[in-house]
């Protein structure tokens, strides 16, 4: 009869986690539904908030009334509890006390405890029973999430202002669950906007944020700004609130605008040398050593759909033709048309080119587009001798211009004297595009950079004697330079500045100049990158750094070295003699020991591209940087974090980190939706050192947030079973467990079920389960009618790899009856069996201890202590007592001799 009932109440339990369980997020490491018991977890207004009166968690029981508040519930009264309590009317909110573990004791159940490591970091147990709820946690964040959990429960339970009686194991699978936040704290709108994405990240137990704005860069230039500061120390209020950890970006080395509004000069160069001048009317007229001139820039001369004057042009009379209706200047232009057999083909027009080398140019054209569709915008490609790209600025050209629109870009020839130029489309769709009023050439100065380690030199080649900037020719500033429209915004073309002679100097007119300079360059829309070797940088990275750290005093700081693609071609780099590697280390040494001297203890981290040998720092060129990346990993240390992004090679970069002793978190979604975030876990699953994941949006897309965090949390299989405890572990036994998958992966299969279990001789044995998800499956399990003693677990495996074990721990069993003395070779005073505990529609209590020992006397009290039966002559280990008249309740069976005293806890329903 027992078992019977048993089995139904197991068939509902599983079938009740599909309502609840399965909603709560993320999803628990373990939790199961008390069914078996008639009963709800009710507020009402006897019960009370109970507080360890040593450490009282205040703040958690605040957050607990506030929860009730907004549900319309009467808030509970606190009070404390005290160490004789082991059943109590109302919430016991506390960490891992052992009056905690004594009321875990006491609730008749597989038996449980919550210290440091368990659940683990951030982890809690969730208790309820009808008169008493446990929230405990490992740690005060791990005490949130249990509140967290209980409101879910509260809040998708079908009874109203109720929760069945359940448990629930949990903690995080990840330490770190952070997500990237960028944002503009001097904007009102933008702090509440934070606000409520970061309540729903705090909701699915994300613990921290990337927080970046472009301010912290200059931050002293806000501190009497009250509407800026008061915004920033209202969201640190916040995520304090929410349990979020605040990580602050900074040093931003590769995206370097917001740290060049300080100093547009600290801009990294690329150099000029020996650009020729002739001094006319007082000023520096530009002589091209080498001829860039284009014979047919406006398409004027054409034989039918050709045209002279380049070296080819993509399919002329099938792609690209003459028009002399629609073009910018004079009788025609060129017009590509993409017809649909030409679909996915390239439209460009090419010319190769002799050049000077290390010498500035100017490329540009009028453009027209017409429902232009194609792989990427129109640009301007220029090539060197062995194909190394010289320009990576974007042309800002789009699908359509609605008319004629000029663009303009500038390149440095480096150490090429032959180019290849193109102005063109790859990968064309459909629609149009026209092409008129080419333009190339040489230009001196736009974006001239001028600090010490960008020195200008003018010199007479003629003339014997030392030009000095000021007293022979006026002070050369190209005010446009990183100004325009405020500091730290670059523009690729602009008018030059210009180059005047002083009337009392020793340049005069005739005279015939070369001049050698650094300029900067935009790498696509607007990157432009920091000197990584000026002195003057490290003196404003510490004023950033002091600053960020007096208003947000964090304990983790994330450093910006990301994608930085021009490196080591100034003087200041060059004088140096190293290799771009060393250049860096160098720099993420010096950045490391500014964070350390101010925070000593502060963790650190940074992206991982520009330090992998298989992905940034690959042998070969990189962008505008020259030489070799390669081998900075190996001089850095590795107490650095990595943010690891490497999608195409994510298991070699992840070894590559992981070998070098490096702690790692992957920094997956990158607006690529879910299953981005599901594939990174995936490859991280067997990564020494790794840490967790942060959420990684260029977008502002926060609408993936709750998956993200199911994966950082937890993962499938999820297997949930509501565990024996008061069945004989004898005869046949019936196991019982739901699996559910991954909702997230249209592709997840469970792969193996199976049921672990140690029976009284100490063996270990298993059963495989039927390989079924969201449904019930059960095994039966044939015990030896002498068999006292079983433990036993629940593992499932999925097709990723993906391992679940319940109960929750290596090392945690579900236990049942008591070993025996020859197996554990030590002599037990004697845990007693009672059973069936809670009784149910039975009238008899059996009682049983395992060894010789006899007892005088057995009793049962009521929770108030009164005597409610007494039984004498007790002459054998196993009793059976009567228990009808018994109301439904509480009770202590007590059993006795001279020597030793017992009590029991039991339920009659």
């Amino acid at each position: 009869m027992f078992k019977f009932i048993f089995t139904l109440v197991l068939i509902s339990s599983t079938h009740l986690f599909a309502q609840f369980f399965e909603e709560i997020v993320p999803k628990p490491r373990q939790a199961y539904v008390r069914l078996v018991y008639s009963a709800v977890f009710f507020f009402d207004s006897t019960k009370k908030i109970y507080l360890n009166p040593q450490l009282p968690a205040l703040r958690q029981a605040q957050e607990f009334n506030q929860e009730l508040r907004l549900r319309g519930i009467d808030t509970l009264e606190y009070s404390y509890w005290s160490d004789a309590d082991t059943l109590l009317n109302g919430v016991v909110l506390g960490y891992t006390e052992s009056f905690i573990n004594n009321l875990f004791y006491h609730i008749p159940d597989q038996k449980v405890e919550i210290s440091e490591t368990y659940p683990g970091k951030e982890g809690y147990i969730l208790d309820i029973m009808a008169q008493q709820a446990i929230i405990a946690g490992c740690d005060t964040n791990g005490l949130h999430y249990g509140i967290n959990t209980f409101f879910q429960l509260l809040d998708k339970q079908s009874v109203s202002n109720g929760i069945y009686l359940c448990r629930v194991v949990d903690a995080p699978e990840f330490p770190i669950r952070w997500f990237y936040y960028p944002n503009n704290h001097y904007v009102g709108a933008n702090i509440t906007k934070a606000k409520t994405i970061w309540q729903e990240a705090s909701s699915y137990k994300l613990n921290g944020l990337l927080l970046a704005d472009s301010k912290f860069s200059f931050l002293w230039n806000y501190f009497d700004s009250p509407r800026y500061v008061d915004s920033l120390m209202s969201v640190k209020k916040f995520a304090k609130e929410k349990y979020l950890k605040i990580v602050p970006a900074t040093f931003s080395f590769g995206y370097s605008n917001d740290f060049l509004f300080n100093d547009p000069n600290l801009a990294a160069g690329l150099p000029v040398r020996n650009q020729k001048f002739v001094i006319e009317a007082d000023t520096a007229r530009l002589i091209p050593q080498v001829n860039v001139t284009l014979s047919n820039p406006g398409f004027e001369n054409y034989n039918g759909n050709n045209f002279p004057g380049f070296n080819w042009i993509d399919r002329p009379g099938q792609m690209s033709f003459v028009d002399t209706q629609i073009k910018h200047s004079g009788n025609a232009s060129i017009r590509f048309e993409i017809f649909p057999q030409y679909k996915n083909q390239n439209a460009r027009i090419n010319i190769r080119i002799p050049c000077q080398p290390y010498t500035l140019y100017h490329m540009g054209a009028w453009v027209r587009t017409e429902n232009l569709d194609a792989g990427d915008f129109p640009r301007f490609l220029v090539l060197g001798n062995t194909g190394r790209t010289l320009n990576f600025k974007n042309t800002g050209i789009g699908w359509n211009t609605n008319g004629w629109k000029k663009f303009d870009i500038t390149f440095n020839s480096l150490d090429n004297d032959t180019i290849g130029v193109y102005w063109g489309v790859w990968g064309v769709q459909s629609g149009k595009i026209w092409w008129d009023d080419l333009i190339l050439e040489e230009i001196p100065f736009v974006n001239l950079i001028r600090r010490p380690g960008a020195p200008l030199f003018v010199d007479n080649p003629y003339k014997d004697g030392l030009i000095v900037e000021s007293v022979d020719f006026e002070s050369l500033i190209d005010t446009l330079c990183g100004r325009k429209p405020y500091n730290g915004v670059y523009t690729s073309y602009h008018i030059p500045p210009t180059f005047r002679i002083k009337s009392s100097g020793s340049i005069h007119n005739g005279d015939t100049l070369l001049m050698s300079y650094c300029h900067t360059v935009i790498i696509y829309d607007d990157q432009v990158m920091c000197s990584m070797s000026e002195p003057k940088v490290y003196e404003i990275m510490e004023q950033i750094f002091k600053s960020l750290d007096s208003l947000l005093d964090a304990d983790t700081y994330f450093m910006n070295h990301d994608e930085i693609r021009v490196m080591n071609w100034d003087n200041a780099d060059q004088e140096r003699g190293l290799t771009p590697a060393q250049i860096l280390a160098d720099n993420v040494n010096r950045c490391v020991d500014i964070i350390h001297k101010y925070k000593p203890n502060a963790d650190i981290w940074t992206w991982t591209d520009m330090f992998d040998e298989f992905h940034n720092a690959k042998a070969g060129n990189y962008y505008l940087v020259n030489g070799d990346l390669r081998g900075s990993a190996n001089v850095i240390p590795n107490t650095i974090g990595m943010a690891n992004w490497n999608s195409d090679s994510a298991d070699l970069s992840l070894k590559y980190f992981s070998s070098r002793g490096f702690p790692q978190i992957s920094a997956p979604y990158y607006d690529a939706g879910i299953n981005n975030i599901r594939i990174w876990k995936e490859w991280t699953q067997k990564t020494k050192y790794f840490k967790g994941m942060m959420y990684t949006t260029w977008r502002s897309d926060y609408s993936n947030l709750k998956g993200f965090s199911e994966y950082c949390w937890n993962h499938a299989p999820y297997i949930y079973h509501y565990p024996l405890y008061s069945v004989k572990p004898q005869g046949n036994l019936y196991f019982e467990c739901r699996i559910y998958g991954d909702v997230y992966d249209s592709g997840w299969q469970l792969t193996s079920a199976y049921l672990h279990y140690i029976d009284g001789t100490g063996k270990e044995d298993s059963i495989s389960y039927e390989l079924k998800i969201n449904s019930d499956v059960s095994v039966s399990l044939n015990l030896s009618d002498s068999n006292k003693y079983l433990k036993y677990y629940f593992t499932a495996t999925d097709n990723h790899g993906w391992r679940t074990r319940i109960p929750y721990g290596e090392d945690k069993y579900y236990i049942l009856g008591v070993l025996p003395t020859s197996v554990i070779n030590e002599n037990i005073i004697g845990d007693i069996e009672l059973y069936p505990n809670p009784i149910i529609d039975n009238s008899t209590l059996k009682i049983e201890w395992n060894n010789d020992i006899i007892f005088d006397n057995i009793s049962i009290k009521d929770i108030f202590g009164r005597e409610v039966i007494t039984i004498d002559n007790i002459n054998s280990n196993e009793k059976s007592i009567n228990v009808s008249e018994l109301s439904s309740g509480t009770y202590y069976l007590i059993i006795s001799n001279k020597y030793y005293t017992k009590a029991v806890k039991f339920v009659k329903l």
